[in-house]
This record gives C-alpha cells, sequence and structure tokens, in this order.
C-alpha cells in the first residue's frame, strides 16, 4: 500500500477556519492486481487541536457474468427471450432480449407502450418476457416496436434475428435491418460484445454496426457506430480470433439500462454478450502514519507524527 503523504502546504483555512489537505492511498484492495486510488480529505481544526479524515472515494470491484453462463426456458425462438442465471455472480438474475424495429422511437416519450423505453422500463424492475409477450399476443399492439414475426436466437452459436446471425439491409438505418435490445435485470457499468470471425467477422470500413444506450435516469444516447479504433481482438473462448468492443456508462453518471443493437449494412455474429457491475466495499482496516510540519512567522518548524487508522 502506497500512500500519497505530501499533501502540501496548507497557509490559509477554509470557511470553516480549518486546513483542508487531499490526499490519496493505493493498493490493490480488491485482489485483481491492479492497484487502486482511493481518495481522502484531512481536516485539522486549529482551534481544538484535532482533526478528522474522510474517505471520498471507496474502493470498488468488478462483477463480471455473460450470456453463455445463462439458460433459456424450453421452447422455439421467439420476439422475446429471457436467459436465467442459477449460479455464479448473477445467480438469480435475468437478461431479456427482443427483436426490435431499428427506426423504432427509443424513448421516453408520453403515453403507454410507443416507444422501446416502455418495454425496457427506466430503471428498475424491467418488464418481464411475459409481459412483453402480453403486447404481442394474440393481436399485436406494439408493431412499431417489435415485429410480431420475428424470431429472437440467443445461444453462443449467435445472438440474432431469424437466424444467428445480425444482417443489415443497406446504407444506413432502415426498418429492414436487424436489431435487437438485451436488458439485464441488473444495472450495469460495462457491456462488452463479442464478434467472431465465422461469417467475416465485422469490418467497419465495409459495414456498419450501430448501438445506442438506454440509461438508468431514463436518458437514451444517439446511434454510434462501432468504428475501427473501439475493437479490440479476442484470444480465446468462443469468438477466439475475432474482435470485441465495450460500451461503457461515466464513472458517478446514470448506469447502463439497456443497449439496442443494430446491424445497418453487412452481417456479423454476435456469440457471446458480457457484463460488468462496478460495487464500492469496504476494505480491510488500513493504517497510515504521516507527519505534521508546523511553521510559525519565523520559519520556525516543528515536526508531528501521527498514525490514523480506517477501518
Amino acid at each position: 500500500m502506497t500512500v500519497n503523504s505530501l499533501l502540501g502546504t496548507d497557509t490559509t483555512t477554509d470557511a470553516n477556519g480549518n486546513y483542508v489537505f487531499n490526499g490519496t492511498i493505493n493498493a490493490d484492495f480488491n485482489n485483481d492486481g491492479t492497484s487502486d486510488a482511493v481518495s481522502f480529505k484531512l481536516t485539522f481544526n486549529p482551534t481544538d487541536n484535532t482533526y478528522k479524515i474522510d474517505v471520498t472515494s471507496q474502493p470498488s470491484t468488478i462483477i463480471t457474468f455473460d450470456t453463455s453462463q445463462g439458460s433459456l426456458a424450453p421452447g422455439g425462438p421467439d420476439p422475446v427471450q429471457t436467459l436465467t442465471f442459477s449460479s455464479g455472480p448473477a445467480a438469480g438474475q435475468s437478461v431479456v432480449f427482443f427483436g426490435a424495429v431499428a427506426t423504432a422511437d427509443p424513448g421516453p416519450t408520453a403515453g403507454a407502450n410507443n416507444d422501446i423505453f416502455d418495454l425496457v422500463e427506466v430503471g428498475q424492475p424491467d418488464l418481464t418476457k411475459a409481459q412483453i409477450d402480453a403486447l404481442l399476443k394474440p393481436t399485436n399492439q406494439i408493431p412499431t416496436l417489435i415485429n410480431g414475426s420475428t424470431q429472437m436466437n440467443v445461444s453462443t452459436s449467435g445472438i440474432g434475428i431469424n437466424n444467428n446471425n445480425l444482417d443489415g439491409s443497406g446504407a444506413g438505418i432502415q426498418s429492414t435491418d436487424e436489431s435487437f435490445v438485451v436488458n439485464p435485470s441488473q444495472l450495469v457499468d460495462k457491456v462488452k460484445v463479442f464478434i467472431d470471425n465465422s461469417v467475416g467477422g465485422y469490418d467497419p470500413t465495409t459495414e456498419d454496426l450501430e448501438y445506442r444506450v438506454y440509461y438508468s435516469d431514463g436518458t437514451v444516447s444517439a446511434y454510434k457506430k462501432v468504428q475501427a479504433g473501439d475493437l479490440s481482438p479476442v484470444t480465446s473462448g468462443v469468438a477466439n480470433g475475432g474482435k470485441s468492443f465495450e460500451i461503457s456508462d461515466v464513472l458517478g453518471g446514470p448506469q447502463i439500462d439497456a443497449v439496442q443493437l443494430t446491424m445497418a449494412n453487412g452481417t456479423i455474429k454476435v456469440p457471446v454478450i458480457q457484463f460488468s457491475i462496478r460495487q464500492a466495499f469496504l476494505p480491510q482496516q488500513l493504517a497510515m502514519n504521516l507527519t505534521a510540519t508546523l511553521t510559525d512567522g519565523d520559519n520556525d518548524t516543528k515536526q508531528d507524527p501521527f498514525s490514523i487508522t480506517l477501518a
């Protein structure tokens, strides 16, 4: 563990008459092999000769799960599918997939069942497969959002529409392009999409894969094309030899509620989608040894070592 012990010199007090110093503690708090920075604020009260310390950012751990770990209920493909997780970090959770009209209104707009966010639901809980199915059968009440004849396929052979591929019909996003929404029951901080190379991979110079994000605060991003700079090589797993790209939220901002993938042009195969959740946790007891140096008007100094234990 490394404590930033050079907290600087403070010659003026804040509005409350205190001397305030900001520092960091760097350590591998979650045993992931990476050093994390935890910020703290040290406040000295010169009137009663006391101090207090506040941790301003807690360390976090990352929980990761993916679609290959879930299982589908019996039955053939239909417009809506649910993956459920019986074990692992996502035990008891689920992910709902539904084929969407690529040009549908993302929302949120006034009125019921007239935009994609109505099928996602802002925040938690989400709509279930049964609730969406009730809007599709026996009569499709949401034809501008979901085509009733759509078959949503979810497997490691490919997450796609009407087969295991995701196909685009030509330049630009059109209603004939294949599109689906993936909606985990938990709010997540990152979605990682894997593209294998079985149908030629993905070449952004000739193809066009786009996504938009539905956030937990009810906002929706514009469609964004996946560019070459977004892609990273995959060296293991079912997408070995292919590429992946990540969709992340902003630390401190709204989390990801759902993601919509749309193939505007070309063909890809997506065997796996991974989800990550950032969770703050309290680390084990930490001891910090610090030294305060006091300087008077004649530049005489006095040092006073002290220890602080964070528990």
